[in-house]
């Protein structure tokens, strides 16, 4: 007696795998969606690092933390404005006020949402690693035995979606 021999699947094993990949792809797409977006998101961290130069050289150089720029020496106020870097297709402005703070505004069709901005707020402290990130009024802090940090935070006007901050500005 002859028997045959199976060659091939049967069609609920085919079934079943791609079931097992529909639920995969459901799944890791998603995520995978969002880490390019946080990815992108950290392009603008490092284009904001001239910013985050030229705020600590004012800094240095003044003894406070605001530059208080058109009232006091315009020098580091233009050294700031100066070392804004240009917009890219991801990063739409990255911006200093005259206190220090450094805002960082995404695309909206990168971030999907016109909550899309994140700062770096500056904050003077006698020991960076205790960096207290709400206390960041303060604007007449002398540099004398002070470090100058600064503290990654969603913006409070349009503050970006949570799972899109970096890991880097979570506290």
């Amino acid at each position: 007696m002859k028997r045959s021999i199976q060659k091939g699947f049967t069609l609920i094993e085919l079934m079943i795998v791609v079931a097992i990949i529909g639920i995969l792809a459901a799944v890791a797409l998603p995520a995978y969606q969002d880490y390019t977006v946080r990815a992108r998101v950290t392009e603008g961290l490092s284009l904001a690092s001239s910013l985050k130069t030229a705020v600590t050289e004012a800094f240095n150089n003044q003894g406070v933390r605001s530059m208080n720029c058109g009232t006091t020496d315009q020098t580091d106020c233009d050294a700031i404005n100066a070392s804004a870097p240009a917009v890219t297709k991801t990063v739409t402005a990255v911006q200093s006020a005259s206190t220090g703070l450094i805002t960082i505004t995404y695309a909206e069709s990168v971030v999907g949402t016109a909550e899309n901005m994140l700062e770096y707020r500056p904050v003077a402290t006698a020991d960076a690693a205790q960096a207290d990130p709400t206390a960041l009024d303060l604007s007449n802090a002398t540099s004398a035995g002070l470090t100058m940090v600064f503290v990654c935070r969603a913006a409070a006007a349009t503050p970006l979606k949570a799972k899109y901050i970096p890991s880097a500005c979570k506290a």
